[in-house]
């Protein structure tokens, strides 16, 4: 049997890539019960959040199941030595705030005269350069365009 498994960051920390959905040859234990759980919530613990999300046959199976949760938007990622392989939601790994702003500033762009408007629209097209460099500024784009402004 194969197990898929999400794994959400809960923590308070700006950790964008942290959420995960794997396939695991052993069910998710429960964070309280410690017995298995293959469908639904298993508890949180070490600041993420623990859910089963099914039991299959094969690992194409799992494979599929996986593809149809994260909608064909996903990508593999390094698996942990009790995982079979591991995903994360989202084709581009996502950078944390202060990646972004460090990325954005290595442009070099005069920000000080823009309008949160004339930001907008540059965080979109950031965000298709930063896709071609297979990343993604996430949810982060306008808020580091804004902190440049502010600090320029």
């Amino acid at each position: 049997m194969f197990y898929v498994i999400e794994t959400t960051y809960v923590g308070p920390n700006d950790l964008p890539n942290a959420d995960r959905i794997v396939i695991a040859e052993e069910p998710v234990t429960g964070a309280t019960s410690r017995q298995p759980v293959v469908d639904g919530w298993a508890g949180s613990f070490n600041n993420y959040s623990y859910t089963g999300l099914g039991a299959y046959e094969t690992l194409e199976e799992a494979r599929a199941a996986v593809d149809s949760m994260l909608g064909g938007e996903c990508r593999e990622v390094e698996a942990n030595p009790d995982e079979v392989e591991a995903y994360a939601p989202g084709k581009f790994a996502k950078m944390t705030l202060q990646e972004a702003v460090d990325w954005i500033a290595a442009g070099e762009y005069n920000l000080v005269a823009s309008s949160d408007e004339d930001l907008t629209d540059l965080a979109e097209e950031l965000e298709e350069d930063a896709n071609n460099h297979d990343g993604s500024l996430g949810d982060h784009g306008l808020e580091a365009l804004k902190l440049l402004r502010d600090a320029q």
